[in-house]
């Protein structure tokens, strides 16, 4: 799991335009196939994403006291969270420092 979001922290980094038209007020309202281009790409984290949660519960490693999609939208909301406060910070801060942070307290809140 971690190497999943470092993944995505470093692209981030190297390309935080990204975050910008994922942020950008309005776009998504306005376009059918930006809705679909971002549903895509959260569609293919959740793949990534589903079978790691649901192995680390079934191995006792993660709680089973919610389901692996509730810890899903959890880790996801957490991640989207992150990137929008580095978009409004207009990138000032280190993501990787900060999204490891915030990486290592979701770990903490879902391990068993």
């Amino acid at each position: 799991m971690e190497a999943i979001f470092l993944d995505q922290f470093a692209f981030f980094t190297q390309n935080p335009h990204f975050v910008v038209a994922v942020f950008s007020d309005g776009l998504m309202e306005v376009s059918q196939k930006i809705n679909g281009a971002i549903l895509h790409i959260m569609q293919v984290k959740m793949k990534h994403l589903m079978p790691v949660i649901m192995q680390g519960q079934q191995q006792g490693f993660f709680t089973n006291a919610i389901t692996t999609e509730e810890l899903i939208h959890i880790v996801m909301g957490s991640f989207r969270l992150q990137m929008f406060k580095w978009r409004i910070a207009n990138f000032q801060f280190d993501l990787h420092r900060q999204g490891t942070s915030m990486l290592q307290a979701i770990l903490t809140l879902i391990k068993n």
